[in-house]
């Protein structure tokens, strides 16, 4: 379909352009970053030559390849500015606002700046429970977003007590068998398999 719609559309048609960014986050899940980047790139340069600059989609494209970059300069960089864009545009308490700033609190652990990553990541979590709920889905996020920033601050009861709180929202909200629910599983693993031992 997508190598179609760029035949058929053209690369800067906007259906061709949300399949580099579907395609490149799909790639992402499978762990083939090697032809998500490329992809999610293409996403990013196009959505900015051709829409208007305080776009939302700008704003997705960036906050879709922050998520990958293994640069943690420019992983910020594209985070700090999708947080920045999605502020200005949908206003500093909407979902989408939240999502930035958990990509912005893992890019601030890239750089080993933990206690802006906890920043960020406290700011995500108060605007997911006050918009959506506690027991919404995009809070669980908030939660492993929080269980990393815990695990890297060497707080690994808080750590643990934020993956089982994404485990249990997860666990009642969504199917079994549900991606996000292998998410906080792997997660709430991970942290107890690393946990220090107890002296």
């Amino acid at each position: 379909a997508w190598e179609i719609k760029k035949v058929t559309l053209g690369e800067d048609h906007a259906d061709t352009i949300m399949m580099y960014g579907q395609i490149g986050r799909l790639y992402h899940d499978k762990g083939e970053l090697d032809k998500a980047l490329p992809l999610l790139e293409m996403n990013v340069r196009v959505r900015t030559e051709i829409l208007d600059r305080r776009h939302p989609q700008i704003a997705v494209a960036k906050n879709a390849l922050a998520a990958i970059l293994v640069d943690p300069e420019e992983a910020f960089k594209l985070a700090k500015e999708s947080v920045e864009l999605r502020s200005d545009v949908l206003g500093a308490r909407h979902p989408y606002t939240a999502f930035a700033y958990d990509t912005l609190a893992i890019a601030e652990l890239g750089r080993g700046n933990v206690d802006a990553a906890e920043t960020a990541a406290e700011i995500s979590a108060d605007i997911r429970t006050d918009v959506l709920g506690p027991s919404h889905p995009r809070c669980a996020v908030a939660h492993i977003t929080l269980a990393k920033v815990r695990s890297a601050q060497g707080q690994y009861e808080e750590a643990l007590d934020e993956a089982r709180k994404a485990k249990g929202v997860n666990d009642a909200a969504l199917r079994e068998g549900h991606p996000f629910r292998k998410l906080t599983d792997d997660l709430l693993r991970d942290i107890i398999t690393n946990y220090p031992p107890r002296h």
